[in-house]
């Protein structure tokens, strides 16, 4: 499928983010194209595991694990995106083939402005969405290394080591000696694994967006021919049809894209309430507990001042 500068300036940058997973719906679906799709999701799936156990069997802080619990539901959510987004690869194949036919089929100068207009919030929306993500992820790696106290700088095997990764895995690795080089691996491994959440969720989002605001500008574009209709018409009974049809046909890309996202969109509306609940539960309980120990403090000056007296 031949490419002209509209199309790769509307859709490389989502190629170069959804390749390396699998998801790339212009792409050859062959063995090695769903390999991608299989160790991304088995290696997120392993992540996803490693959280449960540190969350439900580990004796980390109420925050770290409140961190884990955040990283779950991402993996979570970026599993079932990826799943999604092969059960349902045809709807969005046929999406951007028809998206690549209207652009090889422009011709004129307004039309290219306002398809160009779309690809532009497209590319915007994946800048502010995807290379956030990673940026996060890279604070999120480095910050251990940077909060660690200093010897823990200077030599890792001091302590557990497994405190000062980006997810601690106390509870998983404590039967385990970790040597500097063991824990350099295991930081890159954890690394790599927020990236790929990172794509598998945002830039899965991102993907979705542009193919959607393509949707929209050629709504827009219908509008203005249903606009002209009647005015440089001849045929008026063959115009109308025409744009009948070309409407009967923007609805059934909208209703295939809807397919592919409904459920997902509905899981991750259930998992942030549910989140939001916890993380305000949680706040609340510690606002309480730190009550606690202040009055305990207090009570505690209180005695000692009496006892001076």
């Amino acid at each position: 499928m031949s490419w002209n500068d509209d199309i790769s300036y509307a859709f490389t940058l989502h190629k170069f983010v959804a390749l390396p997973i699998g998801v790339w719906p212009l792409q050859k679906y062959d063995i090695f194209s769903r390999m991608r799709s299989v160790v991304c999701g088995l290696s997120l799936s392993a992540m996803m595991i490693v959280l449960i156990l540190e969350v439900t069997c580990g004796d980390n802080s109420m925050y770290t694990k409140l961190d884990a619990i955040m990283l779950l539901t991402c993996n979570l959510v970026s599993v079932l995106k990826l799943l999604f987004y092969h059960l349902y690869a045809d709807n969005l194949i046929h999406n951007f083939s028809s998206a690549v036919d209207d652009y090889l089929a422009i011709d004129t100068e307004k039309k290219r402005a306002i398809m160009r207009r779309h690809a532009f919030l497209g590319k915007i929306i994946c800048y502010n969405v995807v290379f956030p993500a990673y940026v996060a992820s890279t604070i999120f790696m480095i910050m251990p290394l940077i909060t660690s106290n200093e010897s823990a700088q200077v030599n890792i095997s001091i302590k557990n080591p497994a405190e000062n990764l980006a997810f601690p895995m106390m509870w998983t690795l404590r039967d385990f000696h970790i040597s500097q080089n063991s824990y350099i691996w295991i930081s890159i491994v954890q690394y790599i694994l927020l990236m790929l959440n990172s794509s598998c969720n945002c830039g899965n989002d991102s993907l979705f967006l542009a193919i959607m605001l393509h949707v929209c500008g050629q709504i827009e574009l219908l509008k203005i021919d249903f606009s002209k209709f009647g005015v440089t018409s001849k045929n008026l009974n063959k115009d109308f049809s025409m744009l009948i049809s070309r409407h009967c046909y923007l609805m059934n890309n909208a209703e295939l894209l809807i397919e592919v996202i409904s459920v997902v969109l509905l899981v991750q509306i259930l998992i942030s309430c549910l989140l939001i609940c916890f993380i305000g539960k949680y706040l609340q309980n510690i606002i309480l507990i730190e009550r606690v120990i202040q009055d305990y403090i207090l009570y505690c000056n209180y005695i000692k001042i009496r006892s001076y007296v």
